[in-house]
């Protein structure tokens, strides 16, 4: 079994056992907001200056919770996919509205960033000049070490590096439900590793 086969199939069983295991709304919520309010109070999170987040889709951890707090604490920017393509974009949402009028539906039955939001520009370097960035990123599984398997459509394999390029201060982790913690994931050199898993 090829490299991609067996993530393909990775993917398949952990989705398969997320829906089964969190079928009950109060049990996911429950796990959500407990996760969520370690990793509001971790250093990661405290130092930070911009938080780059993203809109939770289930069977992805609802993050939701650290959204609407990093809205009113820190500049926070969600993701766009253009449509039929493999770019993603990051918008920085408006702190005097509220967080969910800032969002439509996008790709993927997704809700993501209006247009008219500003787009993060990663030609300007000064944008980040001294900010301590904090990305907080979904995946399918992770390791304890940080490894990520994604969804497969190898959005943040391509805007990570990037961001990466201009951003002295970037902290990555990785945030799921407990059982998407696993010993290892398949790998490959285009994959990125997190700092630190939130479970």
């Amino acid at each position: 079994m090829t490299i991609v086969e067996e993530k393909k199939s990775l993917r398949k069983t952990i989705k398969s056992n997320i829906n089964t295991l969190y079928a009950n709304l109060e049990l996911r919520e429950n796990i959500s907001d407990n996760i969520c309010k370690t990793l509001l109070c971790c250093e990661e999170y405290k130092s930070a200056d911009f938080v780059f987040s993203y809109i939770p889709k289930f069977p992805e951890l609802d993050c939701t919770k650290i959204n609407v707090i990093a809205l009113t604490e820190k500049k926070l920017f969600v993701p766009k996919v253009e449509y039929g393509t493999y770019n993603m974009d990051f918008y920085e949402l408006n702190p005097n509205l509220s967080f969910r009028e800032q969002l439509e539906e996008g790709s993927f039955g997704i809700l993501e960033p209006l247009n008219s939001l500003k787009k993060v520009n990663l030609n300007i370097e000064s944008f980040f000049d001294k900010k301590k960035v904090l990305m907080i990123v979904p995946g399918v599984a992770f390791t304890k070490t940080g490894h990520r398997l994604g969804k497969g459509k190898g959005f943040y394999d391509r805007y990570i590096p990037k961001l990466k390029k201009i951003c002295d201060n970037l902290i990555i982790v990785g945030i799921c439900y407990p059982e998407q913690i696993l010993k290892t994931v398949p790998i490959n050199s285009l994959d990125f590793k997190m700092d630190k898993v939130f479970y």
